[in-house]
């Protein structure tokens, strides 16, 4: 494989199409006891049942009738506040699994519009655009939700299989000897997770895009991934590690700016209170806090898109 010339593809298909950032910014996205009622209570209304007679009684019997009606009301109350409790605790259930459901639909589409765009511009030269990008991996964003629920639902069993031994001896025995092994085999166990977690991410590079690019089935793209991983594992190796010095180069470039940009900001901050004071700083501040928060949406874009053109180059020099 020619890793020279799939690193200088990458950063130009990243540079010249710059709707890839935006959805690089969406893709980048998978990954209080109040008691409601309460604001309810209506303190100037009556909540006493209406069987309590409305007569004047003798003040003995008015305080007997109050007395005795007072646990009714009560029990009423709390059965009503209860419901309304309920019903709050339902409506936001479903409203935050709506609010999961799109967040997943729109980051999986956007994340199989990277696959799909890039794919099309370095086969047939042609540039998609945002929408089209978007709704063409909008057809696959199920698929790939499904095939990384069923890649996390694996590596959890095996994690939970591995961890499993130190759980049973520490509830056998609390013994010295017992915890050093747990300790000693729980190390070794998470270092094993952390290793086939890897694996299985780099089958779902290939995995995902065989969804995409090729229309596989959940399954039938998996155990493509594994196959594709297992015949070329000293390229997929090379490729990860290319990809861990992106991550570190960028990282370090935003460290960076976020120091030397910051540095500058706050200095000049410094300035503004000493002519504005508080409310200078304060207006001040949230308009740098929204810039910085939009540069790093920009760059957090950018880098996602430019790891996943890298990828989907990397998938059509191993898939021929």
């Amino acid at each position: 494989m020619d890793w020279g010339y799939i690193i200088k593809r990458t950063w130009e298909i990243t540079r010249k199409n710059r709707f890839l950032w935006w959805l690089g910014i969406l893709a980048s996205f998978t990954a209080g006891g109040n008691n409601f009622g309460l604001s309810l209570y209506n303190f100037g209304g009556n909540y006493l049942p209406n069987s309590i007679p409305n007569t004047t009684p003798s003040p003995s019997t008015e305080s007997f009738t109050v007395l005795k009606a007072v646990p009714h009301a009560l029990a009423s109350n709390t059965d009503c506040l209860d419901y309304i409790n309920w019903l709050y605790v339902a409506i936001f259930l479903i409203i935050f699994l709506a609010i999961i459901l799109i967040i997943i639909y729109v980051s999986y589409s956007a994340k199989a519009g990277l696959y799909v765009s890039v794919n099309q511009f370095e086969g047939l030269g042609k540039i998609m655009g945002f929408r089209k990008g978007f709704k063409n991996g909008s057809h696959y964003a199920w698929k790939i939700f499904g095939l990384n629920l069923l890649v996390g639902l694996i590596i959890l069993g095996i994690a939970l299989l591995l961890f499993s031994p130190v759980v049973i001896s520490l509830i056998i025995s609390q013994s010295i000897a017992s915890i050093i092994f747990a300790v000693a085999f729980g190390i070794i166990a998470l270092l094993l997770v952390i290793v086939i977690s890897i694996y299985y991410r780099l089958i779902l590079e290939i995995a995902e895009r065989a969804i995409a690019l090729k229309d596989y089935r959940v399954m039938q793209a998996l155990k493509f991934g594994q196959t594709l991983v297992k015949d070329n594992v000293g390229q997929i190796i090379i490729a990860f590690l290319i990809n861990l010095t992106f991550g570190i180069v960028f990282g370090l470039v935003v460290v960076m700016f976020l120091l030397l940009v910051g540095g500058m900001l706050l200095f000049v901050g410094y300035l503004i209170y000493l002519a504005a004071q508080i409310i200078g700083v304060a207006i001040y501040g949230i308009i740098v806090g929204l810039a910085f928060l939009a540069a790093l949406f920009i760059f957090g874009g950018f880098y996602t898109s430019f790891i996943s053109s890298y990828w989907t180059l990397v998938f059509r020099a191993l898939d021929k």
